[in-house]
Formats: C-alpha cells, sequence, structure tokens
C-alpha cells in the first residue's frame, strides 16, 4: 500500500502514532489495535454498499515485488579514539554462585506510598 502512495500508520495511538491509513484520495482509514496488532475493520459488502458507496483502490495492479524495498543499513565507521584504548589482557570468566541456605524468614518492612 505504501508503494501505490499511500501513509500506513500502523503505530497505535499509544505510541504516538495515528494508527490511520491515508488514501491518495483523501480518505483515511483508522486501525483498530485487537491483541496490540493492527486490523482494519473490513467486511464483505452488500450489494446496496457496493452501488453507494465510493470505490477507493488501495494498491496497484500490477504484480509487487518486495525487493523494492530493499535498502541496506550501513555500519559506522569505527572510532578512531576508541581504538586507541588500551584493551584489558586478561578477561576474568569466574563466576560466584552465592550457595548459602535461603533465609526461612524474612525481615518484616514497611511500604510507604505517598
Amino acid at each position: 500500500m505504501e508503494q501505490f502512495g499511500n501513509i500506513v500508520d500502523d503505530h497505535s495511538i499509544a505510541f504516538v502514532g495515528s494508527q490511520t491509513l491515508q488514501m491518495l484520495d483523501g480518505f483515511i482509514l483508522p486501525f483498530s489495535f485487537p491483541n496490540g496488532l493492527p486490523y482494519l475493520p473490513i467486511h464483505p459488502f452488500s450489494n446496496h454498499e457496493w452501488d453507494m458507496l465510493p470505490h477507493i483502490v488501495l494498491t496497484s495492479d500490477v504484480n509487487w515485488d518486495p525487493s523494492f524495498a530493499d535498502q541496506d543499513v550501513p555500519l559506522p565507521t569505527p572510532d578512531p579514539m576508541l581504538a586507541a584504548l588500551p584493551m584489558p589482557l586478561e578477561v576474568n570468566t569466574t563466576c560466584h554462585l552465592d550457595i548459602s541456605p535461603i533465609q526461612d524468614e524474612l525481615d518484616p518492612f514497611i511500604i510507604i506510598i505517598n
């Protein structure tokens, strides 16, 4: 849909998105978010709806080539200042595990909420 020129904002309003699909011809369709996933509420049209409502084209009739959007993210060049820092000669791989017995009773405590 985006390759066809529509603006798809499938970010929830909870994450400062508009959760809308803005069409080239000015229509704006809202997304719902059941279980955290964007959903465009649709239903099969009736004959009356087909006759009375405008027809909106969402995509092109040309076969979609998903490689159209392929992009590589350039890797950052190493910072020469970081390369000049000394590296540790030895890495400590010793694991210290506390195997002392668990206390049967906890010390009492108070939680204060203002």
